[in-house]
C-alpha cells in the first residue's frame, strides 16, 4: 500500500472518530442523526486494500471504538465522499475532537457531491 494511501485511511477514520465521540457531547443534537456520524467503511470490491488497512489497524487496536472488528464494507465507492471530507476537514483548519456542532454538520455536508447540494 503506497503511503498517501494509508495516510487518507488514518485521516478519514480519525475524523469519523471525532465526529462520533463529539456528536456525543452534544447538548443540541437536532438536525444530526447518529448513523451519519458512523463510519461508513470502504467499498469491498473497489477499495479492498483500504478496507484490508482499516482492517489491521482495527487488529493493531487502533481505533477499536470507530471500527467494526472484522472492517466494514460500504458498498459503495467512497474515495471521493471522503476525499471531500478530508478537504472540508483542512478548510476548517484540521479540528480535533471536541467538533462542533456547525463543523460536525460541515463535515457531513461535504460528503454530498457539489452537483448535489
Amino acid at each position: 500500500m503506497q503511503e498517501e494511501d494509508a495516510e487518507f485511511v488514518v485521516t478519514i477514520v480519525g475524523i469519523y472518530s471525532d465526529l462520533r465521540d463529539s456528536y456525543e457531547r452534544l447538548a443540541d443534537k437536532s438536525g444530526i442523526e447518529p448513523h451519519q456520524v458512523e463510519f461508513p467503511g470502504f467499498d469491498g470490491n473497489n477499495e479492498g486494500e483500504l478496507l484490508s488497512f482499516a482492517r489491521a489497524l482495527r487488529k493493531s487496536n487502533r481505533f477499536i471504538d470507530t471500527l467494526p472488528e472484522h472492517g466494514k464494507n460500504s458498498h459503495m465507492p467512497t474515495r471521493d465522499i471522503y476525499s471531500r471530507m478530508i478537504s472540508k476537514w483542512e478548510e476548517l483548519g484540521k479540528p480535533h475532537f471536541p467538533l462542533s456542532k456547525e463543523q460536525i454538520s460541515a463535515l457531513l455536508a461535504a460528503r454530498a457531491h457539489p452537483s448535489n447540494r
